[in-house]
């Protein structure tokens, strides 16, 4: 546990009665009502400005010109993710504060949440401003390639995009570990340490020219030896297997895909204003899409990496840091296998554990945390959907480096 967690306060609500739901189910509960409200205000959007309800001129411009278009873009998707936001302040406390372990004072909780709602309109409000003048100037196909690289920046400056989201100090690994580093056969100057308060914080790689690996601060203990060595070489594996990258490469292409067929389907050219609102929308609907299909493309990256720790620490030390993990994140080791389909793209602590103890092998398939590196690039298409999955639903600290395996 990090040493910041003693500014967190206890609260009734922590320590739900013997007739409350799980936690696991509890935030669950919100993550569905946070997707689902979220898709349902982008389906009514939608259908109002199909069904020209909302008051919007197609030549509608705050000034005239190209930079009056720039402009208008800017302030329509702000308004769009802002009254999401705001729609979503009683579900998001709730999650920040009510469904959760560690309960921060209220004060400190809405300072992060303000924060981070801030930095994630104005990067979706800039991206979709660049989208759409591409798309006037260059047409349907400059727009998508500019998807697709403002895709691939946000997730190579991940690291800097989660320190300005929330508050989080970098440090160097200390040197009595670097041996451990070493040994695992990563560069340890490739590796930092990430004060973060929120428990279920549990780093990965971030970036992808040079891709860092980011580890709580919490795990340096002389008691977290095993939890780190098991974790040193599942990370190693996602890296070096290419299940990183290719989780990487389908977060860029699955927004540029996503506009393109928005684009083709909305009566609107890229001139007209009902297209500037209607889009973030459509992209909230199709990284609702994601969440259906991508977890069933995630979970294989998690087997492989497991099967390859096992064979090196054991499938009794590899099984035990999963459940550990497995605590201080979701902390629901059996699920129902609908609700796993669904919802979770890292599979239950009780499956990892009988798959490591009925066969080692597993295939190099699917992309490490593919599904939630698509939610987060989705941003840049306008979707809102990144922020309020029942993963990290009123947890700033997660709302760009998301709980992993």
């Amino acid at each position: 546990m990090s040493s910041s967690s003693a500014r967190f306060a206890s609260a009734p609500s922590a320590t739900p009665s013997a007739h409350a739901l799980p936690f696991a189910r509890r935030r669950l509960r919100l993550g569905i009502t946070g997707v689902g409200s979220s898709v349902l205000l982008a389906a009514a959007l939608l259908l109002a400005v199909w069904q020209a309800w909302i008051p919007l001129d197609a030549s509608w411009r705050i000034q005239p010109g190209l930079g009056g278009i720039a402009l208008s873009v800017f302030a329509l998707t702000m308004a769009v993710y802002l009254v999401h936001a705001l729609l979503m302040l009683p579900v998001e406390h709730a999650g920040g504060r009510r469904a959760i372990r560690q309960v921060p004072p209220l004060a400190q909780w809405f300072g992060a949440w303000l924060r981070g709602v801030l930095v994630l309109a104005l990067l979706a409000s800039a991206a979709m401003t660049a989208l759409v003048t591409a798309g006037i100037v260059g047409g349907t196909r400059a727009a998508v390639l500019t998807s697709a690289g403002l895709a691939a920046l946000v997730l190579t400056t991940q690291g800097l995009l989660a320190r300005l989201v929330s508050r989080m100090a970098l440090r160097a690994l200390p040197t009595t570990l670097l041996s451990e580093v070493q040994d695992a056969g990563l560069a340890a100057q490739d590796v930092q340490m990430v004060d973060v308060d929120d428990e279920a914080f549990v780093g990965g790689w971030v970036g992808a020219l040079r891709p860092r690996l980011w580890i709580p601060a919490r795990w340096t203990g002389s008691d977290m030896q095993t939890q780190r060595r098991v974790q040193w070489i599942r990370r190693g594996v996602q890296l070096k297997s290419g299940a990183r990258m290719r989780g990487w490469w389908a977060a860029v292409l699955w927004p540029a895909l996503g506009l393109w067929l928005s684009v083709s389907l909305l009566p609107f050219a890229w001139d007209d204003a009902r297209l500037w609102l209607a889009l973030p929308a459509m992209s909230t609907l199709w990284s609702f899409v994601a969440v259906l299909l991508l977890p069933t493309l995630s979970r294989p990256a998690v087997y492989h990496a497991d099967a390859e720790a096992a064979r090196v620490v054991g499938v009794e030390n590899t099984a035990h840091v999963i459940s550990q993990l497995d605590q201080w994140q979701d902390d629901e080791p059996e699920r129902r296998p609908l609700v796993e389909s669904i919802f979770h793209p890292v599979p239950s602590a009780g499956n990892r554990a009988r798959r490591l103890h009925e066969d080692l092998t597993a295939d190099n398939r699917g992309g490490h945390q593919q599904t939630r590196l698509t939610l987060l690039s989705s941003l840049v298409a306008g979707s809102v959907l990144g922020r309020v999955v029942h993963c990290n639903i009123g947890r700033p600290s997660l709302w760009v480096v998301y709980p992993g395996d």
